[in-house]
């Protein structure tokens, strides 16, 4: 797959289990599920803006990699879109941010390990997320639920600037944990 612009809509589903390219200035309109399965590579200024009936899964066996910092947003402003991320969701270039504006759930490996990636969303996480010495993992919005199963660690530094984050699991951030909004609530 290569998504450089435009709008991917219609019944079904768009699967794609080898690399995919998600590049470009234009942003790209998401109505329909969209299945990762292999190395996909977000670069480029142009934003991901999901209709409210959109899905991107990533599969156990994907990356997705985000070399950019721009967002991944609602598209017509109707909550109902959702990230499910089963593999690895990882922001390795940028020194701003990437936001994620739409529900986002994490049953595999998020890492930061550059700039700041920022979740609005809200959502269910299940796996792990750490965050490198130098990056910033945002909790900016929305309810984040995490499991005992759930694991955040890293040298960097964890913000919650507005939402709630609840955290049963293993908490292991070296770096520098900032709450200046919303709620943060460890019972771990």
């Amino acid at each position: 797959l290569n998504w450089s612009g435009g709008l991917m809509s219609g019944a079904g589903v768009t699967t794609v289990s080898g690399t995919a390219s998600i590049n470009g200035a234009s942003d790209k309109d998401l109505d329909r599920t969209l299945n990762l399965g292999g190395a996909t590579i977000w670069t480029g200024s142009g934003s991901i803006r999901m209709l409210s009936t959109a899905f991107i899964d990533v599969q156990s066996t994907g990356v997705f990699e985000v070399q950019n910092d721009a967002s991944l947003s609602l598209g017509n402003g109707i909550a109902g879109a959702v990230f499910n991320n089963a593999g690895i969701f990882r922001k390795s270039v940028g020194t701003s941010v990437t936001s994620v504006n739409v529900t986002f759930n994490n049953s595999g490996a998020v890492e930061v390990q550059t700039g700041t990636l920022s979740l609005s969303g809200g959502g269910v996480g299940t796996g792990s997320y750490s965050v490198s010495a130098n990056a910033v993992l945002r909790f900016s919005g929305g309810t984040h639920s995490l499991t005992s199963s759930a694991n955040l660690n890293g040298a960097g530094t964890l913000e919650i600037t507005d939402g709630t984050l609840n955290h049963p699991g293993i908490y292991s951030i070296s770096g520098s944990t900032k709450i200046t909004g919303g709620s943060g609530n460890w019972t771990g």
